[in-house]
């Protein structure tokens, strides 16, 4: 059980660094106006209608990636849950619901670290290609 507290506290801290970082990408205005000129250009010369930036495209994917995750990682506890209610003392019905709680709570972990890093990164080579 402690090790348990001990993984979740240092998820807590490890995440907070990532997510409350200073925000330190000041875009050149110059720059990224030449990028939107270039795929509203692309978009009409291959008629294709309202030009989309990609980078909002990659971020939707991503926002319906993690709710489907999320998703996933509800079912699974409700489903460790539900094998935990109807159990009845059996042992190997408890611990296999255990269990499933566990890896759930462990995969939504590994995921949400990963999306901190991946933030992490995304911002830091925003800042290295925009300047700030």
């Amino acid at each position: 059980m402690k090790f348990f507290f001990l993984l979740t506290f240092l998820f807590v801290f490890v995440f907070s660094i990532f997510v409350f970082q200073a925000d330190y990408s000041l875009a050149q205005v110059d720059l990224q106006d030449q990028i939107t000129q270039q795929y509203e250009a692309g978009a009409g010369a291959a008629e294709l209608g309202e030009a989309r930036d990609p980078r909002r495209i990659v971020a939707t994917i991503i926002k319906v990636f993690l709710g489907l995750l999320g998703t996933i990682f509800m079912v699974l506890v409700f489903m460790g849950g539900y094998w935990l209610l109807i159990a009845r003392g059996d042992e190997e019905k408890i611990k296999k619901a255990q269990n499933t709680i566990k890896r759930a709570v462990i995969g939504l972990i590994i995921i949400m670290l990963s999306y901190a890093i991946v933030d992490y990164i995304a911002k830091g080579l925003q800042t290295a290609v925009y300047g700030g």
